[in-house]
């Protein structure tokens, strides 16, 4: 591991500090926090009306290609996690960080992923965050927390030349204040595929059947 300070002086704006930690924790994971604070000067403050006089904010960045499969008897199994998280009181803490270029956008997108399979078989838990810079409250940005999703991928039917697969996904579109949603659909394709000919002549026909049910309920703030 390492521990990173840098100090960073404007003369015209301020002072501030930011720093970053890294570490490895094992073979197969690795991952980063970066906490910054900076200051405006109450003349630029209050010359150029800013919304905030302090930015500050943090970041937590993580990796684990092996974090639950190896403790599980089937060797089979693989699994991943990512985390990328940011918080943020303003966009300034981005564009204060001399590490980094000026945002791009005005969304800061968080979101921790975690994905199981093993064969034939996939299994994701997904969630995402989001903050609007441009909005002092965030009770009405949507978020999806959480979104899961299985996959069954193609396999036969027990019946020559008939193959199926299966996905199903949930995902709770969620806010504090204003409609939230939650959906869920499955999908599942049946193939018969047959090759005669010696190959010279393919035949294919296919069916997707499809349902999904969508949830909405009014979120209201306490």
């Amino acid at each position: 591991w390492d521990l990173e300070l840098d100090p960073q002086i404007r003369l015209n704006r301020g002072v501030g500090l930011y720093s970053t930690f890294r570490f490895v924790d094992t073979n197969h994971s690795f991952g980063e926090v970066n906490l910054g604070y900076f200051r405006e000067n109450s003349e630029y403050y209050n010359r150029h009306n800013l919304e905030n006089r302090e930015h500050f904010g943090f970041e937590v960045k993580y990796q684990n290609s092996g974090l639950l499969a190896s403790s599980f008897k089937n060797d089979n199994y693989q699994d991943a996690l990512l985390v990328d998280i940011t918080y943020l009181n303003d966009i300034d803490y981005l564009n204060l960080d001399h590490k980094t270029d000026w945002a791009s956008t005005k969304l800061v997108t968080s979101k921790v992923n975690y994905v199981l399979y093993r064969d034939l078989d996939y299994l994701g838990l997904y969630a995402k965050y989001f903050i609007d810079t441009e909005k002092k409250s965030n009770a009405d940005t949507l978020q999806t927390l959480p979104s899961i999703q299985y996959h069954r991928f193609s396999e036969d039917f027990q019946i020559p030349n008939l193959l199926y697969s299966f996905d199903y996904k949930f995902k709770n579109n969620y806010r504090e204040r204003g409609l939230n949603a939650k959906q869920h659909e499955f999908s599942l394709p049946i193939i018969f595929h047959k090759s005669m000919i010696g190959d010279f002549l393919n035949f294919r026909a296919s069916e997707n059947f499809y349902y999904s049910r969508v949830n909405y309920k009014e979120g209201n703030v306490t």
